[in-house]
């Protein structure tokens, strides 16, 4: 993928997220919390740009390995200050709260301070390292978000006893 493309679909998908999270959305099973992080590494490590600056490899691979940290840590409480409940059709609804708004916006701030950190090191981060810790906090966010929706929803159908129906 182009070196100017990825930057664009990286915002795109930001904006799109953002836009998205303040909806109220639906409990839609598993594979979508999944796709759109896959894609987004995928990108990342087919990405010409790479994931580390070769030319300063160990101080690269440090502050990806924070970036990732905080990505992890911004997803996870994004996840957990969603408003989750379950609406009159019975189902798992979320919706993000102002301050999931906050929490991503902290975590956005943090990645940029990595960021600078690395520039002020004169150590470059790929946009594929950035591509990758966005795919990193969509994951942590989805799994947050999909469990607590799965503890709230009613089971659709009875429990059976174990063996009931064979013959």
């Amino acid at each position: 993928m182009s070196g100017s493309l990825t930057p664009a679909l990286i915002a795109g998908v930001v904006v799109l997220m953002i836009v998205r999270q303040f909806a109220p959305q639906r409990a839609g099973g598993g594979r979508r919390v999944w796709v759109l992080p896959i894609i987004l590494a995928v990108v990342a490590f087919t990405s010409g740009g790479g994931l580390i600056d070769h030319h300063h490899a160990g101080a690269s691979m440090a502050l990806e390995g924070v970036g990732l940290a905080v990505s992890l840590i911004g997803g996870i409480l994004w996840g957990a200050t969603a408003r989750v409940w379950i609406g009159s059709d019975g189902a798992a609804w979320s919706r993000a709260s102002v301050l999931s708004l906050v929490v991503w916006l902290g975590a956005l701030a943090a990645r940029i301070a990595v960021f600078a950190l690395g520039h002020a090191m004169h150590v470059s981060l790929p946009t594929g390292a950035i591509t990758l810790s966005f795919a990193v906090m969509l994951l942590a966010r989805g799994a947050v978000v999909a469990f607590r929706m799965n503890a709230l929803a009613p089971s659709s159908a009875p429990h059976a006893a174990f063996g009931a129906g064979i013959r």
